[in-house]
């Protein structure tokens, strides 16, 4: 991850550059009748790219963060890199 770190289930700014996740898995769940999926409450969306060069955008998921460096989150282009 880069520009942040997962913290107490929670997404949190960090001044190291990348942080290393535990191994993670991801599963889709299709949500009947929504056309677009928004964040809610205190959840922010986070790009997961293919690579470090972030040429290439495989999806975007929506986790919480902390309620405090929400709104700079997105300014401080915090991402997942899948691989390096």
């Amino acid at each position: 991850m880069e520009g942040a770190k997962w913290n107490n289930d929670e997404l949190q700014l960090t001044p190291e550059p990348s942080n290393k996740l535990a191994l993670t898995q991801l599963r889709w769940i299709k949500k009947a009748g929504l056309d677009a999926v928004e964040a809610v409450d205190n959840q922010v969306p986070l790009p997961v790219y293919l690579n470090s060069d972030r040429s290439d955008l495989l999806f975007t998921i929506f986790v919480a963060a902390n309620s405090n460096e929400k709104a700079m989150i997105s300014q401080r282009a915090v991402a997942v890199i899948t691989s390096f």
